[in-house]
Protein backbone atom coordinates (compact mmCIF):
# COMPACT_ATOMS: atom_id res chain seq x y z
CA UNK A 1 0.00 0.00 0.00
CA UNK A 2 1.03 3.33 -0.88
CA UNK A 3 0.87 6.12 1.96
CA UNK A 4 0.30 9.63 1.53
CA UNK A 5 -1.15 9.32 -1.80
CA UNK A 6 -2.76 12.76 -3.32
CA UNK A 7 -6.22 11.61 -5.24
CA UNK A 8 -8.35 14.44 -7.43
CA UNK A 9 -11.74 13.61 -8.43
CA UNK A 10 -12.75 16.58 -11.16
CA UNK A 11 -16.48 16.57 -12.08
CA UNK A 12 -17.33 18.45 -15.16
CA UNK A 13 -21.15 18.85 -14.66
CA UNK A 14 -21.30 22.61 -13.64
CA UNK A 15 -18.28 23.73 -14.58
CA UNK A 16 -14.79 22.53 -13.15
CA UNK A 17 -14.86 20.84 -9.24
CA UNK A 18 -12.04 19.21 -7.38
CA UNK A 19 -12.39 16.93 -4.44
CA UNK A 20 -9.28 15.82 -3.01
CA UNK A 21 -8.06 13.09 -0.20
CA UNK A 22 -4.99 11.72 0.88
CA UNK A 23 -4.46 7.48 0.79
CA UNK A 24 -3.83 6.32 4.81
CA UNK A 25 -1.89 3.51 6.21
CA UNK A 26 -3.39 0.72 4.11
CA UNK A 27 -3.30 2.89 1.15
CA UNK A 28 -7.08 3.58 1.01
CA UNK A 29 -8.80 6.92 -0.01
CA UNK A 30 -12.94 7.82 0.02
CA UNK A 31 -13.58 11.05 -2.14
CA UNK A 32 -17.08 12.46 -1.02
CA UNK A 33 -19.16 15.27 -2.03
CA UNK A 34 -19.17 14.39 -5.65
CA UNK A 35 -22.27 15.87 -7.54
CA UNK A 36 -21.80 14.28 -11.06
CA UNK A 37 -24.14 11.14 -11.42
CA UNK A 38 -22.08 9.64 -14.21
CA UNK A 39 -18.34 9.33 -14.32
CA UNK A 40 -15.25 11.92 -13.38
CA UNK A 41 -11.67 12.17 -13.85
CA UNK A 42 -9.20 10.54 -11.51
CA UNK A 43 -5.87 11.67 -10.52
CA UNK A 44 -3.50 10.48 -8.47
CA UNK A 45 0.11 11.40 -7.94
CA UNK A 46 3.19 11.05 -5.21
CA UNK A 47 6.72 12.00 -5.59
CA UNK A 48 8.30 8.70 -5.15
CA UNK A 49 6.03 7.17 -8.23
CA UNK A 50 4.66 8.14 -11.57
CA UNK A 51 1.48 9.77 -12.07
CA UNK A 52 -2.11 7.87 -12.86
CA UNK A 53 -4.86 9.63 -14.52
CA UNK A 54 -8.25 7.85 -15.84
CA UNK A 55 -10.68 10.06 -16.78
CA UNK A 56 -13.79 7.61 -16.56
CA UNK A 57 -14.28 6.82 -13.26
CA UNK A 58 -17.72 6.16 -12.38
CA UNK A 59 -19.11 7.77 -9.40
CA UNK A 60 -20.10 4.93 -6.90
CA UNK A 61 -17.12 2.93 -7.51
CA UNK A 62 -15.91 0.97 -4.98
CA UNK A 63 -12.49 -1.28 -3.92
CA UNK A 64 -11.00 0.74 -6.95
CA UNK A 65 -7.30 -0.84 -7.24
CA UNK A 66 -4.54 1.71 -8.67
CA UNK A 67 -1.16 0.84 -9.47
CA UNK A 68 1.53 3.20 -9.34
CA UNK A 69 4.90 2.31 -10.66
CA UNK A 70 7.92 3.45 -8.43
CA UNK A 71 10.27 6.03 -9.99
CA UNK A 72 13.75 5.20 -9.81
CA UNK A 73 16.50 6.33 -6.40
CA UNK A 74 19.73 7.46 -5.64
CA UNK A 75 21.93 6.36 -3.17
CA UNK A 76 25.38 6.64 -1.87
CA UNK A 77 27.83 7.85 0.83
CA UNK A 78 28.69 11.31 1.86
CA UNK A 79 31.99 11.27 3.44
CA UNK A 80 35.19 14.28 3.51
CA UNK A 81 38.09 14.17 1.31
CA UNK A 82 39.77 12.95 4.67
CA UNK A 83 37.18 10.08 4.93
CA UNK A 84 35.05 11.40 7.79
CA UNK A 85 31.60 10.54 7.06
CA UNK A 86 29.21 14.21 6.73
CA UNK A 87 26.32 14.02 8.98
CA UNK A 88 24.11 16.70 6.87
CA UNK A 89 23.57 17.57 3.67
CA UNK A 90 21.30 17.78 1.32
CA UNK A 91 20.96 16.23 -2.29
CA UNK A 92 19.43 17.14 -5.50
CA UNK A 93 18.77 15.54 -8.90
CA UNK A 94 18.09 17.93 -12.31
CA UNK A 95 17.33 17.11 -15.06
CA UNK A 96 18.43 19.23 -17.52
CA UNK A 97 15.89 18.52 -20.71
CA UNK A 98 12.69 19.62 -18.01
CA UNK A 99 11.86 23.39 -18.70
CA UNK A 100 9.55 23.40 -15.65
CA UNK A 101 11.41 24.10 -12.53
CA UNK A 102 8.03 22.69 -10.82
CA UNK A 103 8.59 19.44 -12.12
CA UNK A 104 12.29 18.39 -11.45
CA UNK A 105 12.67 16.40 -8.32
CA UNK A 106 12.93 18.83 -5.47
CA UNK A 107 16.23 18.82 -2.81
CA UNK A 108 16.03 16.44 0.17
CA UNK A 109 17.87 16.50 3.55
CA UNK A 110 19.63 13.74 5.02
CA UNK A 111 21.05 13.56 8.36
CA UNK A 112 22.06 9.83 8.71
CA UNK A 113 25.41 8.87 11.66
CA UNK A 114 26.75 6.94 8.42
CA UNK A 115 27.17 10.05 5.57
CA UNK A 116 24.50 7.61 3.56
CA UNK A 117 21.37 8.60 2.08
CA UNK A 118 18.67 7.21 -0.70
CA UNK A 119 17.24 9.71 -2.74
CA UNK A 120 13.37 8.64 -4.12
CA UNK A 121 11.01 10.18 -6.13
CA UNK A 122 13.43 10.59 -9.67
CA UNK A 123 11.70 9.71 -12.43
CA UNK A 124 13.50 7.98 -15.51
CA UNK A 125 15.88 10.41 -17.05
CA UNK A 126 19.55 11.81 -17.18
CA UNK A 127 20.35 13.89 -14.41
CA UNK A 128 23.01 15.71 -12.56
CA UNK A 129 22.87 15.34 -9.10
CA UNK A 130 24.00 18.21 -6.65
CA UNK A 131 25.06 17.04 -3.32
CA UNK A 132 25.42 20.75 -0.65
CA UNK A 133 26.65 20.25 2.96
CA UNK A 134 27.09 23.54 5.12
CA UNK A 135 31.13 24.53 5.03
CA UNK A 136 31.70 22.22 2.26
CA UNK A 137 32.24 22.72 -1.58
CA UNK A 138 29.44 20.83 -3.64
CA UNK A 139 29.45 17.85 -5.21
CA UNK A 140 28.43 17.99 -9.08
CA UNK A 141 27.83 14.68 -10.44
CA UNK A 142 26.86 15.00 -14.12
CA UNK A 143 25.19 12.59 -16.99
CA UNK A 144 23.43 10.22 -14.08
CA UNK A 145 21.09 7.84 -15.43
CA UNK A 146 17.96 6.89 -14.36
CA UNK A 147 15.58 4.17 -15.02
CA UNK A 148 12.10 3.59 -13.89
CA UNK A 149 11.89 1.52 -10.84
CA UNK A 150 15.89 1.64 -10.49
CA UNK A 151 18.49 1.72 -8.02
CA UNK A 152 21.27 3.83 -8.42
CA UNK A 153 24.31 3.71 -6.97
CA UNK A 154 26.90 6.68 -6.67
CA UNK A 155 28.95 5.16 -4.32
CA UNK A 156 30.93 7.09 -2.06
CA UNK A 157 30.53 11.34 -2.70
CA UNK A 158 33.56 13.40 -1.27
CA UNK A 159 32.76 16.64 -0.51
CA UNK A 160 35.84 18.92 0.11
CA UNK A 161 36.23 21.51 3.01
CA UNK A 162 35.02 24.72 1.45
CA UNK A 163 34.04 26.27 -1.69
CA UNK A 164 36.47 26.81 -5.07
CA UNK A 165 36.81 29.09 -7.43
CA UNK A 166 38.98 28.99 -10.38
CA UNK A 167 39.87 29.48 -13.78
CA UNK A 168 42.24 31.77 -15.91
CA UNK A 169 42.58 35.32 -17.31
CA UNK A 170 43.54 35.72 -21.30
CA UNK A 171 43.56 38.30 -23.55
CA UNK A 172 40.45 39.26 -24.79
CA UNK A 173 41.49 39.64 -28.55
CA UNK A 174 44.55 37.06 -29.31
CA UNK A 175 42.82 34.90 -25.99
CA UNK A 176 46.04 34.31 -24.53
CA UNK A 177 46.83 33.42 -21.01
CA UNK A 178 48.22 36.52 -18.76
CA UNK A 179 50.67 35.89 -16.41
CA UNK A 180 50.39 38.12 -13.37
CA UNK A 181 47.23 39.03 -12.95
CA UNK A 182 45.92 40.19 -9.80
CA UNK A 183 42.76 38.28 -9.28
CA UNK A 184 40.76 39.54 -6.07
CA UNK A 185 37.84 38.13 -3.86
CA UNK A 186 35.98 41.71 -3.39
CA UNK A 187 34.57 40.85 -0.11
CA UNK A 188 37.79 39.95 1.28
CA UNK A 189 39.06 37.58 3.93
CA UNK A 190 35.34 36.99 5.37
CA UNK A 191 34.01 34.76 2.11
CA UNK A 192 36.57 32.10 3.32
CA UNK A 193 36.09 29.41 6.15
CA UNK A 194 38.47 28.08 8.47
CA UNK A 195 40.10 25.31 7.25
CA UNK A 196 38.43 22.62 9.66
CA UNK A 197 34.78 23.78 9.76
CA UNK A 198 34.63 22.66 13.57
CA UNK A 199 37.38 25.15 14.23
CA UNK A 200 35.78 28.73 14.18
CA UNK A 201 38.95 30.20 16.38
CA UNK A 202 41.97 28.93 14.97
CA UNK A 203 44.51 30.27 12.22
CA UNK A 204 44.85 33.17 9.72
CA UNK A 205 42.44 33.05 6.50
CA UNK A 206 43.38 32.97 3.32
CA UNK A 207 44.69 35.72 1.40
CA UNK A 208 41.66 36.82 -0.95
CA UNK A 209 44.33 38.19 -3.75
CA UNK A 210 46.28 35.61 -6.25
CA UNK A 211 48.04 36.17 -8.89
CA UNK A 212 47.75 34.54 -11.98
CA UNK A 213 50.74 31.95 -12.98
CA UNK A 214 52.42 31.69 -16.63
CA UNK A 215 49.59 29.48 -17.75
CA UNK A 216 46.87 32.01 -16.39
CA UNK A 217 45.22 30.70 -13.98
CA UNK A 218 44.16 31.13 -10.30
CA UNK A 219 42.41 29.19 -7.68
CA UNK A 220 40.23 29.83 -4.41
CA UNK A 221 39.79 27.33 -1.77
CA UNK A 222 38.21 27.07 1.33
CA UNK A 223 35.21 29.38 0.53
CA UNK A 224 31.38 29.93 2.02
CA UNK A 225 28.51 29.15 0.36
CA UNK A 226 27.03 32.17 -1.82
CA UNK A 227 27.75 34.35 -4.62
CA UNK A 228 30.53 36.81 -4.50
CA UNK A 229 32.57 39.11 -6.81
CA UNK A 230 35.44 39.15 -8.54
CA UNK A 231 38.21 41.78 -9.54
CA UNK A 232 40.42 41.52 -12.50
CA UNK A 233 43.32 44.00 -12.97
CA UNK A 234 46.68 43.92 -14.88
CA UNK A 235 49.42 46.80 -15.97
CA UNK A 236 48.10 47.59 -19.51
CA UNK A 237 45.00 46.15 -19.52
CA UNK A 238 41.62 47.02 -18.43
CA UNK A 239 40.60 46.20 -15.10
CA UNK A 240 36.99 43.89 -15.03
CA UNK A 241 34.50 43.05 -12.66
CA UNK A 242 33.49 39.21 -12.66
CA UNK A 243 29.67 39.17 -10.66
CA UNK A 244 27.55 36.25 -9.46
CA UNK A 245 30.38 33.68 -8.99
CA UNK A 246 28.66 31.37 -6.89
CA UNK A 247 31.27 28.25 -4.79
CA UNK A 248 27.81 26.12 -4.81
CA UNK A 249 27.27 25.76 -8.39
CA UNK A 250 30.14 24.24 -10.67
CA UNK A 251 29.30 26.21 -13.62
CA UNK A 252 29.38 29.66 -12.26
CA UNK A 253 32.79 28.71 -10.38
CA UNK A 254 35.22 26.43 -11.55
CA UNK A 255 36.94 26.65 -15.12
CA UNK A 256 35.98 30.18 -15.52
CA UNK A 257 37.97 32.07 -18.57
CA UNK A 258 37.83 36.21 -17.43
CA UNK A 259 38.79 37.62 -20.78
CA UNK A 260 40.44 41.10 -20.26
CA UNK A 261 40.89 44.05 -23.14
CA UNK A 262 43.92 45.59 -23.91
CA UNK A 263 44.24 49.26 -22.59
CA UNK A 264 44.63 52.11 -23.94
CA UNK A 265 46.50 55.53 -22.93
CA UNK A 266 45.66 58.95 -23.21
CA UNK A 267 48.09 61.44 -22.17
CA UNK A 268 48.97 64.94 -22.55
CA UNK A 269 49.99 68.65 -21.79
CA UNK A 270 48.25 71.15 -20.34
CA UNK A 271 49.11 74.76 -21.69
CA UNK A 272 48.15 78.21 -19.80
CA UNK A 273 46.45 81.26 -22.36
CA UNK A 274 50.30 81.92 -22.82
CA UNK A 275 51.12 78.91 -24.18
CA UNK A 276 53.13 77.81 -20.99
CA UNK A 277 53.12 74.49 -19.42
CA UNK A 278 50.45 74.90 -16.27
CA UNK A 279 51.51 72.53 -13.35
CA UNK A 280 49.02 71.48 -10.87
CA UNK A 281 45.66 71.66 -13.22
CA UNK A 282 42.67 69.16 -12.34
CA UNK A 283 42.71 67.33 -15.02
CA UNK A 284 39.49 65.02 -16.00
CA UNK A 285 38.94 62.05 -17.94
CA UNK A 286 34.80 61.72 -18.58
CA UNK A 287 33.45 58.16 -20.81
CA UNK A 288 30.47 57.42 -21.22
CA UNK A 289 30.19 55.42 -18.38
CA UNK A 290 30.85 56.63 -14.72
CA UNK A 291 33.00 53.66 -13.87
CA UNK A 292 35.52 54.20 -16.72
CA UNK A 293 36.15 57.87 -15.48
CA UNK A 294 39.13 59.30 -13.70
CA UNK A 295 40.93 62.63 -12.32
CA UNK A 296 44.38 63.80 -11.36
CA UNK A 297 46.78 66.78 -11.77
CA UNK A 298 49.36 67.70 -14.29
CA UNK A 299 52.58 67.75 -13.37
CA UNK A 300 55.12 70.17 -12.59
CA UNK A 301 56.35 70.65 -16.73
CA UNK A 302 51.95 70.72 -17.26
CA UNK A 303 51.97 66.87 -17.94
CA UNK A 304 48.93 64.03 -17.34
CA UNK A 305 48.96 60.41 -18.72
CA UNK A 306 45.71 58.09 -17.98
CA UNK A 307 46.69 54.48 -18.68
CA UNK A 308 44.45 51.25 -18.55
CA UNK A 309 41.83 53.22 -20.05
CA UNK A 310 39.06 50.96 -21.82
CA UNK A 311 38.00 51.76 -25.62
CA UNK A 312 35.35 54.39 -25.99
CA UNK A 313 34.52 58.02 -26.53
CA UNK A 314 36.27 60.37 -24.05
CA UNK A 315 35.77 63.79 -23.08
CA UNK A 316 39.28 65.30 -21.55
CA UNK A 317 38.73 68.44 -19.39
CA UNK A 318 40.96 70.69 -17.79
CA UNK A 319 39.17 72.81 -15.55
CA UNK A 320 40.02 75.18 -12.80
CA UNK A 321 37.27 77.39 -10.30
CA UNK A 322 37.64 80.88 -10.05
CA UNK A 323 38.99 82.59 -7.04
CA UNK A 324 39.20 86.19 -5.49
CA UNK A 325 41.97 86.93 -7.54
CA UNK A 326 41.72 84.69 -10.94
CA UNK A 327 39.09 83.94 -12.83
CA UNK A 328 37.86 80.09 -13.83
CA UNK A 329 40.40 78.28 -16.72
CA UNK A 330 39.31 75.62 -18.22
CA UNK A 331 39.53 73.34 -21.75
CA UNK A 332 38.67 70.19 -23.00
CA UNK A 333 38.74 67.82 -25.89
CA UNK A 334 36.79 64.57 -27.18
CA UNK A 335 38.98 61.50 -28.48
CA UNK A 336 38.22 58.27 -29.56
CA UNK A 337 40.31 55.29 -28.09
CA UNK A 338 40.86 51.70 -29.79
CA UNK A 339 42.01 49.04 -27.65
CA UNK A 340 45.00 49.20 -26.38
CA UNK A 341 45.50 52.58 -28.84
CA UNK A 342 47.79 55.88 -27.41
CA UNK A 343 46.18 59.21 -27.59
CA UNK A 344 47.94 62.18 -26.95
CA UNK A 345 46.09 65.26 -26.27
CA UNK A 346 47.27 69.17 -25.51
CA UNK A 347 44.68 71.33 -23.92
CA UNK A 348 45.04 75.03 -23.99
CA UNK A 349 43.62 77.01 -21.14
CA UNK A 350 41.02 80.04 -21.48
Amino acid sequence: PIVGAEVTAKAYAQGVKELRATTGGDGRFTVEGIQANDVVELDVAHDSYSAYTNEKIKVGSADLKIVLKEHGSLRGTVITSEGKVVESFSVQAQNPATKDPRKQPKSQTFTPADGSFEYKGVPGGVYTVYVRAPQYSAATLADVRVEEGESVDLGQIILEVGGKVNGKVVDAVTKRPLEGARVQITQGSSRFLRTDPSNTTGGPLPNPVQVTGADGGFAFVGLKGGALNLRVSLDGYVSRKVDDVNPDVADKSQGLVIEIDQGGEINGTVFDAEGKPKAGMPVYLMGEEASTNQTQQSDREGKFRFVGVTSGRFTVKAHKFGTITGGAEQAESVVELSPGSVQTVDLQLE
